[in-house]
């Protein structure tokens, strides 16, 4: 790839399986939006992009049981007249 559309380089901390992952979601969005974007814009994109996969990652990497629950219980409000709760 170009300058202009943003590179494949494996930029330093990344490890090729998320570099992977950030590649081929930054194809997608720049080839859907590429040409809007402004090199910050996908700089901003790509650094975004790298955040949310490492996120994902250490998501991932807490071990669950299948008997964990979740910290806190959603219950939706049905409005005024609901007596579920």
């Amino acid at each position: 790839m170009t300058e202009q559309e943003g590179t494949t380089d494996q930029p330093a901390g990344e490890n090729p399986r998320q570099a992977t992952i950030i590649n081929a979601q930054f194809a997608f969005i720049a080839a859907r939006f590429g040409d809007g974007l402004s090199a910050e814009e996908r700089a901003e994109i790509r650094s975004r992009l790298a955040r949310s996969v490492a996120l994902g990652e250490q998501l991932r990497s807490v071990p669950l049981a299948h008997s964990d629950e979740p910290e806190m219980l959603f219950i939706p409000y049905r409005g005024k007249d609901d007596q579920t709760s």
